[in-house]
């Protein structure tokens, strides 16, 4: 299963984090290069990954994508 990279980018948007980010920025802010960043956004994240990105950024994958627990 592949999990969008919208909810990590909207809660970085949200918390103000993101908006003065640059592409560049919040690669290194999720220890990745900006080349994986533009892969997540348009291919997803795989399993292992989202749950790395989403406890970098503090949350339970689940919270970030609802259908976390229905893919297990």
């Amino acid at each position: 299963m592949r999990y969008p990279f919208d909810p990590v980018r909207e809660y970085l948007e949200m918390s103000h984090e993101y908006l003065e980010m640059s592409h560049t920025e919040l690669a290194d802010r999720l220890n990745v290069t900006s080349r994986t960043i533009a892969r997540w956004s348009t291919g997803g994240l795989n399993t292992w990954t989202a749950d790395r990105v989403a406890c970098q950024i503090g949350f339970h994958p689940s919270l970030l994508w609802p259908e976390w627990f229905e893919a297990a």
